[in-house]
C-alpha cells in the first residue's frame, strides 16, 4: 500500500498585480511578483517527485476561470499520429486543441517542479517558482495550487495538498500602475539559477 507523505505548501511570495496580456502568444505580461511556494515535510530525498499545478479562480473561490467559455466549448485534447516513430505500432502525441489553447485565461507554465534553494535566512528549503504566468483577462483573481506526487503505477494522481494565493488584480493596459521592483527573494533565487524576470535599472515600469 502506497504511503502518502504528510506535507504542506505555503505561499511565501504572493502575486500582487499584472497587466492583462493579449491572445497572441508573443504578448506575455507576467504576474508580478512571481508566485513562490515552499514545501514543508515529506521526503527531502524525493523532492524531484513533487509537482505543483496552478489554476486561476474567482476572487471568492467559487469558480475555476482558467478557461473562458466565450472562446471555448469543445474538446481540450487532440491526438496526432507521430510519423517519426520507428515502431511498427501507431504512435500518437497528445496536444492541446487550438480552441482550448486560445481559450486559456491563465497562460504560461501551469506546473512547477520542486527545487532545493537557500532562502533569505540562508536556510535550504524546497520551493516551487511560477516565473512565467500571464493572465488574458482583466479582473480580480486568486491562484489555486495543488500538489501531486508522481507514481509509476499508472494510477490517477490525486492532490496531496493544496492552498490558495491572496487576491491580486489584473489591469487593463490603460489602468496598469506599472511593474514592481524585483523582490529580494526573486533576486536571491535568480542568483541560484532560477529563471526569474528582474526589473532592470531604467526600465519603464509601465511595460
Amino acid at each position: 500500500m502506497l504511503t502518502v507523505p504528510v506535507v504542506s505548501i505555503d505561499v511565501v511570495q504572493q502575486p500582487l498585480r499584472a497587466r492583462m496580456c493579449g491572445f497572441a502568444s508573443a504578448d506575455k505580461r507576467l504576474i508580478d511578483p512571481p508566485p513562490i511556494l515552499k514545501l514543508t515535510g515529506g521526503d527531502v530525498g524525493s523532492t524531484n517527485l513533487y509537482i505543483l499545478s496552478v489554476s486561476i479562480w474567482s476572487e471568492n473561490l467559487t469558480k475555476d476561470v482558467s478557461v473562458t467559455e466565450k472562446y471555448f466549448n469543445g474538446a481540450s485534447l487532440k491526438y496526432i499520429a507521430d510519423n517519426a516513430s520507428s515502431s511498427s505500432q501507431s504512435q500518437y502525441k497528445v496536444e492541446l486543441t487550438e480552441g482550448y489553447d486560445s481559450g486559456r485565461v491563465l497562460w504560461g507554465g501551469l506546473a512547477a517542479t520542486c527545487t532545493r534553494l537557500k532562502d533569505l535566512d540562508g536556510v535550504v528549503g524546497s520551493f516551487f517558482v511560477f516565473h512565467d504566468l500571464s493572465v488574458r483577462s482583466s479582473g480580480v483573481y486568486r491562484l489555486k495550487f495543488e500538489l501531486f506526487v508522481m507514481n509509476r503505477t499508472g494510477a490517477k494522481m490525486t492532490p496531496i495538498a493544496s492552498t490558495c494565493s491572496d487576491v491580486f488584480t489584473v489591469y487593463t493596459p490603460k489602468s496598469f500602475p506599472g511593474i514592481l521592483e524585483t523582490t529580494a527573494l526573486s533576486r536571491l533565487f535568480a542568483k541560484q539559477g532560477v529563471s526569474v524576470r528582474q526589473r532592470q535599472t531604467g526600465e519603464n515600469p509601465g511595460d
